[in-house]
């Protein structure tokens, strides 16, 4: 070994790095928790490392730095329904919450305490004043978000609302409490769930679904819920898969090594290429931690358009409805799956997550109708927002509320503001700030890119002018109308009937 050392630093480093280098670097076995060799499945071989200290001193923490680690979604077959529950459980723990929210009595709003919102919030702001300026008597409610925002800030904001109230629940006299305890028909307690704030990147344990879901149905058990909310009575929920996200499983991973190795590792890559549960498109906020803790960690989520964000638009609760009401991609469902992803992505950025550490790939699968979608659909639909909006400014258009004009069906809350505003929604409004996140992804300034061509934006300005006659009637109404009306995938892709047949069981 002695005649080994007699070779240039340099070039010893260049032996190191060509025997721990793997072809595509590392992949996580999700059911055991381990790295191995991606192409050729071998586990990772250290042997060199432990020949002399000398050697395991020079080596020390190559094997991280010269592999990407990748990470792909989890399906755990002996745990499929543990992850339906988990999905259905966050689902109505944040429904529920949403909707106390919006039959919050006026009174409760002290000045002190709407400052004290806002100020965290101050999007949100217009919120608090619906809020503050409702007529109690008549148990008016408000909309349900997000108003324009990301889904996981008005979540956060809902229960940022609570913590609050609860902090100064002593100046109501027991009444926030008694309120709490008789919130609509739902065996909840609320006042319990106020701090319950499970992790939605976390992959549960059976004990801890069941824990979770007798903390929000009281008597439920979780043999006893087994047909509740995510499968209909002619359905069967052995038949469903239900995965992980591939952040999920990354996290799982990080947290389980030494911050000494989190810091070895220099590339991540995250393949999300199934729909998986729990509000996948904000788990990369989970990440933020690492990120932070690592100025060097470069992660690339590449997340499948037709296996994942395009089922996303889906009002339907089960894989079987899907199968039974979904010939094709509906183009009019595309642009909000697309939003929300892209939209979750920038708000990445002000949550903490370092400058260059993350990217978000919308991922075409290899088929050039994603470039045709992109072009036709989501780029239309950027640029028909953007010119609405110029139209209400400029005196086009009659100028809308504030909360009328964010109310999008797609992304409404299950509260009863969600429905006593139905008639007021806006498909052709997804977030604040989308048309301009559209731009900046064609014009390569975002952390969002596509693997495939995303086209050209649209001429705003032309858009405005050929329809400057239009009412704000036509101009929702005409959203709808579209020269290509649904998609399919092309070949080699399976169709999109098949896809949806992916998540049962044969």
């Amino acid at each position: 070994m002695l005649s080994f050392f007699k070779f240039p630093r340099e070039l010893r480093d260049a032996i190191y790095r060509q025997y721990v280098t793997f072809e595509g670097g590392y992949v996580l076995n999700p059911e055991t928790n381990r790295m191995r060799g991606a192409v050729n499945d071998l586990p990772v071989d250290l042997a060199l490392m432990y020949t002399c200290k000398r050697v395991a001193e020079e080596m020390k923490g190559l094997p991280l730095k010269a592999n990407t680690l990748t990470f792909s979604t989890f399906y755990p077959p002996e745990h499929r329904v543990h992850a339906g529950y988990f999905h259905l459980a966050m689902r109505e723990l944040h429904g529920n919450l949403d909707a106390f929210v919006c039959l919050l009595p006026r009174r409760f709003l002290h000045e002190d305490i709407q400052a004290e919102i806002t100020d965290c919030y101050p999007k949100y702001e217009p919120v608090i004043e619906m809020m503050r300026t409702k007529r109690d008597a008549h148990r008016e409610v408000i909309p349900s978000g997000p108003f324009g925002e990301t889904p996981s800030t008005h979540r956060s904001f809902i229960r940022f609302v609570l913590q609050t109230l609860s902090f100064y629940r002593f100046r109501f006299n027991d009444e926030f409490g008694r309120l709490c305890d008789n919130a609509g028909q739902s065996p909840m307690d609320i006042a319990r769930l106020i701090d319950y704030s499970p992790a939605p990147w976390a992959i549960p344990t059976q004990q801890e679904v069941e824990e979770m879901l007798w903390l929000l149905y009281g008597t439920h058990t979780f043999e006893e819920d087994a047909s509740y909310g995510l499968w209909d009575n002619d359905s069967n929920p052995g038949l469903s898969k239900f995965r992980y996200s591939a952040v999920a499983v990354a996290i799982r991973f990080l947290e389980s090594v030494t911050p000494a190795h989190r810091a070895q590792i220099r590339h991540i890559k995250l393949m999300e290429d199934r729909e998986s549960v729990s509000n996948p498109e904000c788990h990369a906020l989970g990440l933020i931690p690492f990120c932070r803790e690592n100025p060097l960690l470069r992660v690339e989520r590449h997340i499948s358009l037709w296996r994942n964000v395009f089922l996303h638009h889906t009002a339907y609760k089960t894989f079987f409805d899907r199968l039974r009401f979904e010939a094709s991609l509906e183009a009019n469902e595309i642009s909000g799956a697309v939003a929300l992803w892209i939209m979750e992505a920038l708000a990445l950025g002000p949550a903490g997550m370092p400058s260059g550490s993350f990217t978000l790939v919308l991922d075409g699968d290899g088929d050039t109708r994603c470039s045709e979608i992109f072009q036709t659909v989501v780029l239309r639909d950027a640029a028909w927002q953007e010119a609405m909006d110029e139209c209400y400014s400029r005196g086009i258009l009659p100028p809308q509320p504030w909360a009328k004009r964010r109310q999008n069906p797609r992304s409404r809350g299950d509260g009863p503001g969600g429905v006593a505003y139905e008639k007021a929604a806006n498909h052709s409004y997804l977030y604040e700030g989308f048309p301009q996140a559209i731009r900046d992804i064609v014009n390569g300034t975002s952390v969002v890119r596509c693997n495939f061509d995303p086209g050209e934006y649209e001429d705003v300005e032309q858009l405005i002018e050929t329809r400057k006659t239009w009412t704000l009637a036509e101009w929702k109404g005409k959203w709808y109308e579209r020269v290509t009306k649904s998609f399919e995938p092309s070949p080699p892709l399976p169709s999109w009937k098949d896809i949806l047949r992916e998540f049962l069981l044969e």
